[in-house]
């Protein structure tokens, strides 16, 4: 996990951060400066970021997939198999459990928590179903 909780006078922890992550982004495809980040961020290795992704402060994401121009809120958490698409707005004091899908151009409002639990009492031994959340379809 990366995570840098920096002090006041301590900008050097901060630059060291930014340096890490500049090395971590490239191995994503990524360049450091094409992200806007605060502190106070928890991003693991796995996650994979798009283009001129906006972060606030106090996430939560690791394993996930988030689309290019994405705004992530603050007090978010991003589990692992769970992808947000372009453009998508996700508000503060959002849960993205894993297998959900959010497609491009979504808007999830505050305090909004996922749950991929289909009638378990206990956790189950398989994954559960995945969720697909995005524009509405008719049906035929």
């Amino acid at each position: 996990m990366i995570g840098v909780i920096p002090k006041p006078g301590q900008l050097d922890a901060v630059e060291e951060f930014f340096q890490l992550f500049k090395t971590r982004s490239a191995c994503l495809g990524g360049s450091a400066g094409n992200y806007t980040m605060d502190n106070y961020l928890s991003i693991a290795s796995s996650v994979k970021l798009g283009r001129d992704v906006k972060l606030a402060k106090f996430i939560n994401l690791y394993g996930c997939e988030i689309g290019d121009e994405a705004k992530i809120g603050a007090f978010v958490e991003i589990q692992k198999n769970a992808s947000v698409g372009k453009r998508c707005k996700i508000s503060s004091h959002t849960f993205i459990c894993e297998g959900v899908t959010i497609e491009d151009n979504v808007f999830i409002g505050h305090g909004v928590t996922f749950i991929n639990d289909s009638f378990p009492v206990r956790p189950p031994a398989i994954s559960c179903k995945p969720r697909l959340i995005g524009k509405s379809r008719r049906r035929s």
